[in-house]
């Protein structure tokens, strides 16, 4: 099977990216692939499960926070941080990192953009909106990238989420960001974490 093939489906995008000074890379390439693999992924009924089985093993919390603390805690359980090799980045998509029923690959480690892509599908296929958010700090480190994910019953607020800390939903990371909406991606600018 080839890429002409009709059927063909990459397992992941790779491309090299200057580390450090990526912020290009992160505008162009990381943001957007993130936020695509997040509505594909997020709308599977395979990923719907896997939402499904974070929030009964917490006891199906009744609030917005407890469910998204919910699945953050399953994300982090599922997969495993690791850094991606020199001068490249990688994008799989959220069902190989959750091993989802049906899925080519079983990765289970992954960077930030890996880790947390699944956990922006995981979220949307528990009927969350979700954003991609990059975070620039500048002076050479390697940019990161996180969840924004909006609490309806918190009055709609944004709030960062992140699979590869062990902060908790809302907390606030140094940085300059920078937001990509999946559903709209001309809508770009700056975070909107409460």
């Amino acid at each position: 099977m080839t890429a002409s093939d009709p059927n063909f489906e990459p397992v992941a995008k790779v491309t090299t990216v200057p580390w450090p000074g990526n912020a290009e890379g992160e505008a162009v390439y990381t943001r957007p692939t993130m936020a695509k693999f997040i509505v594909e992924d997020g709308d599977l009924p395979e990923m719907k499960e896997k939402a499904s089985e974070a929030l009964e093993a917490a006891g199906f919390p009744k609030t917005d926070r407890g469910k998204v603390e919910a699945i953050l805690a399953f994300a982090r359980s599922a997969m495993s941080y690791v850094p991606d090799s020199p001068m490249r980045q990688t994008c799989y998509r959220p069902r190989y990192m959750v091993c989802a029923q049906g899925a080519k690959l079983c990765v289970r480690i992954g960077n930030c953009v890996n880790m947390n892509c699944a956990l922006g599908a995981l979220l949307r296929a528990a009927g969350f909106d979700v954003k991609v958010q990059g975070i620039e700090y500048g002076g050479g480190a390697q940019d990161h990238v996180n969840i924004l994910v909006r609490l309806p019953d918190e009055g709609g607020k944004w709030y960062e989420a992140d699979a590869t800390t062990h902060a908790p939903v809302g907390y606030t990371s140094a940085g300059k960001k920078l937001v990509y909406d999946p559903l709209n991606p001309t809508v770009t600018g700056a975070g909107v974490a409460g």
